[in-house]
């Protein structure tokens, strides 16, 4: 599962994508992380992503809160990102 950061212009957000067995298509959400400068989770999108998946997701973004901000801001300004943490 891939967690990348968001779009400039838009408020901040992070896309996920899973790639699925072959048998199953790939599935992706928008999960909007922020509003107004606060932390706040709300699912944009999700296209084929379990609710235990979406929640889990969601734990991750708020134990790794910080960090997700801060790579988000080093996409942005041209820095190099790192992975924070693979989700299996």
């Amino acid at each position: 599962m891939s967690v990348i950061p968001t779009d400039k212009g838009e408020r901040r957000h992070i896309h996920v994508y899973k790639t699925r067995t072959k048998n199953k298509s790939n599935c992706s959400a928008k999960i909007w992380i922020e509003k107004n400068g606060n932390k706040n989770f709300e699912i944009a999108y999700n296209d084929g992503l379990s609710n235990k998946e979406i929640k889990q997701i969601c734990e991750f973004i708020d134990e790794n809160y910080s960090e997700i901000i801060k790579q988000s801001d080093n996409v942005f300004n041209g820095s190099k990102v790192k992975i924070i943490k693979k989700l299996k």
